[in-house]
Formats: C-alpha cells, structure tokens, sequence
C-alpha cells in the first residue's frame, strides 16, 4: 500500500472508505482484487479494514460509512474509557444511560 493510503489507515484505526481508496490513487478494479485477496476485509458497505477490527476501527469505519452520524452512547463511553461493565463494575447492574437534549 502507498504511503498515503498508510497514514489513513493510522489516522482512522485501520478503516478505510473506498472513496479515501480512490481519492489516493487506487482504481476500482485494485480495490475489488484487494478484497478478493484479503488484503483488506468489507466492514460495511464501502468501508473495509486491514484487520483485525477493534472498537476504535468499527467505530472510524461506521462514521465512514454514515458521514452525517458521530459515535454516541455506550459505543462513545465504551471509546473514552467511561463504560463500565461486568468486568469493572463496583455495581455489576450498571445500565447504560443515553442522554438527548435540546439544542439551545
């Protein structure tokens, strides 16, 4: 891969949009035998990742993929390290919590 297509890939935890693909260069018909390959895995539609997919990486490439949208709720908590769960829990029924409110 190209060094543009490497600094994408560090910036956005491992997921890349086809779009960013052929913005850096790459036509169509690379892309789909990267895939075939498995030098990049489909995410969604349109997003793929070069492995292993971590909250970070499936959150980047969500975002990718719905332009308009932002992380939020427990996938957010979970991201700034704020979730807590049954593992370090002090109360082990926990419930996530979402918040709305208007703008003002």
């Amino acid at each position: 891969m190209g060094s543009d297509i490497e600094q994408l890939l560090r910036c956005q935890h491992g997921a890349v949009s086809r779009t960013q693909l052929r913005a850096a260069g790459l036509n169509p018909n690379t892309i789909d035998t990267w895939v075939r390959r498995g030098r990049l895995q489909r995410m969604l539609p349109a997003v793929y990742t070069v492995g292993p997919a971590s909250l970070a990486t499936r959150a980047h490439g969500a975002v990718l993929w719905q332009l308009t949208g932002v992380v939020s709720h427990l996938a957010a908590a979970r991201l700034w390290r704020m979730a807590v769960d049954e593992h370090c829990s002090m109360t082990p029924r926990a419930r996530p919590c979402s918040i709305t409110s208007a703008r003002r």
